[in-house]
């Protein structure tokens, strides 16, 4: 072994590796699949909110739109729609009460 390898090693020198086309477009697509992959897992345990989360994060927003000082009143109308449009569900899905239920003694 000379002294001259030792001290100045030629694969040291090497900075950066050649790639083929080929070599390059399958780290690019592998890198990609990996990215779908990542999406699809975290769509799928994602569990959306229900109507009552939804209307109280509505309001939460709605209460600070009116503090926020560029607020226009064209958004606080576009806000109030969407929180009416998902209380109108919510009050279409609950059960009448029958007349009978009224005159009812409680138990």
């Amino acid at each position: 072994m000379d002294v001259e390898d030792v001290l100045n090693h030629p694969e040291e020198n090497v900075v950066a590796q050649l790639l083929t086309d080929e070599e390059i477009i399958e780290s690019v697509i592998g890198i990609n699949k990996d990215d779908i992959d990542e999406e699809d897992d975290e769509s799928s345990t994602m569990e959306p909110p229900s109507r009552n989360e939804a209307i109280k994060a509505a309001i939460t927003l709605n209460n600070f739109l009116l503090s926020y000082e560029k607020t226009t009143p064209k958004v606080l109308t576009m806000l109030r729609k969407i929180r009416d449009e998902i209380q109108g569900e919510i009050d279409f899905n609950k059960k009448q009460k029958t007349i009978e239920s009224f005159f009812k003694k409680p138990s």
